[in-house]
Parts: C-alpha cells; structure tokens; sequence
C-alpha cells in the first residue's frame, strides 16, 4: 500500500521541477496603434466593416521589414497594440459618421445596406519604405453585387522618424484612402 503512495509523491515532484523552464517573454519598448482617418466621412447608409484580410504574418502584432535578401526580420522592441487588422478595422468604423448610418463591426448584429472587405498584399517594409498595399470592395447587401472594387497603396520612405512610426503613418494613411473609397462610392451610388 506505501508503493502507489510513494509513486505518486515521486510523480507529483518530478513534474514541479517542470514549472518555469520557459523564459519569460520580453515586454516591447512601444505599442502603437492604427488612429481613424483624419477627417470624418460622413455616409447615410451603415456599412459593416469587416477586418482585414491578410496573410498570417502581417495580420499579427508583430512589425516587420523585408531585408536586401528577401528574408523578413521583425522590428524588434516594438509591436502593434493588437493585430494589426484588427486595429485596422477599428480605425475603420471610427472613421464614418452619418445621420442615418455609419460604420459598425460585423458582431454588433446592426442591419446594414453594405458591406466593406479588404485584403491586403503588403503590410510591412521592402527596404526602407513604408508599405500598405491591397483590394477594398464594397458590396450592396440587398443584390449581393459589388458596387465597386479598388486598390489602394500607401507607401512612405523612412524620414528618419524610425521604422515604427513610418509603418504607423503608413497604416493610417492606407485607413484615409479606404474611407475615401467607401464615401465616394456611397455618394455616387445615391446613399
């Protein structure tokens, strides 16, 4: 009877010794985050915004930039508050205002007329600039047709700034031509 006692004892300290191999993950030096457009857009309709589409290694909190050989190397001490679509995303809706619509997020459940999409092909650096790259369609919930379907491009070279603040400023202006997307077409559309 003392042996499946004594094993248990053995077990249960064998496995305490296995607690904190693991290093401890070091804190970034800075956050940053994805501010809404400048200017608010005003539209008459509500349009879901839905996040980003992006490849797995963009669309995470870390920042990166492709070197002169094509390998991607993170910006080490600094990342996105968040992933970076989803920031995206929230910088998005905050950018519209309407009377009688608005921007909302698919989970909010609010009926709306449109919906916007967006995938993005680049998000990062290639050399020393600055890159947000993609396709943004708006579609009409009610035909289920694409009113309209673009591509925007921002691309900032490093002003000395650093890499961080550049990619940021380059996110935000990427947000500044999707808003404009989405008021220019709802304007012509008659919304």
């Amino acid at each position: 009877m003392r042996l499946p006692i004594l094993t248990t004892g053995a077990l249960a300290l064998a496995l305490s010794g296995c607690v904190s191999v693991l290093p401890e993950p070091q804190s970034p030096d800075a956050l940053y985050r994805i501010e809404a457009a400048s200017t608010p857009r005003s539209i008459n309709a509500t349009v879901i915004i839905r996040e980003p589409e992006a490849p797995q290694i963009m669309s995470g909190r870390a920042m990166m930039r492709e070197d002169s050989s094509g390998a991607i190397r993170l910006i080490p001490s600094v990342e996105w508050a968040g992933r970076s679509t989803r920031l995206m995303q929230l910088a998005l809706v905050e950018s519209f205002v309407g009377e009688a619509g608005g921007a909302v997020l698919p989970e909010s459940g609010v009926q709306a007329a449109y919906e916007l999409s967006t995938l993005l092909s680049t998000f990062g650096f290639e050399g020393n600039t600055a890159v947000c790259e993609g396709t943004v369609s708006l579609v009409d919930l009610k035909t289920r047709s694409i009113l309209r379907q673009d591509r925007v491009s921002a691309r900032i070279g490093d002003n000395g700034s650093g890499l961080a603040p550049t990619l940021k400023d380059t996110s935000e202006a990427c947000v500044e031509q999707i808003a404009d997307f989405v008021e220019t077409t709802m304007t012509k559309a008659g919304s």
